[in-house]
């Protein structure tokens, strides 16, 4: 089994042509809403959490054509 992170869109096409089983997508609008959340937060001095998860999503080749449109 081979898998990769961050599915890029060459990792997409790693997948479409068999040479690589899974990779995990990092959603980056996910991401940046967590942050505009954390940073309006501190601006009105609202106690801020230490870590704030974005959870990934797994991506095989059974979901892959969903994550290439991405």
């Amino acid at each position: 089994m081979s898998a990769g992170i961050d599915g890029t869109g060459e990792a997409l096409q790693q997948m479409a042509e068999g040479n690589l089983d899974i990779t995990v997508f990092h959603n980056a609008k996910g991401q940046g809403v967590k942050a505009v959340e954390a940073v309006t937060k501190m601006v009105k001095g609202e106690p801020v959490e230490p870590v704030y998860w974005v959870p990934f999503e797994l991506v095989t080749k059974t979901n892959e054509a969903e994550y290439a449109s991405r």
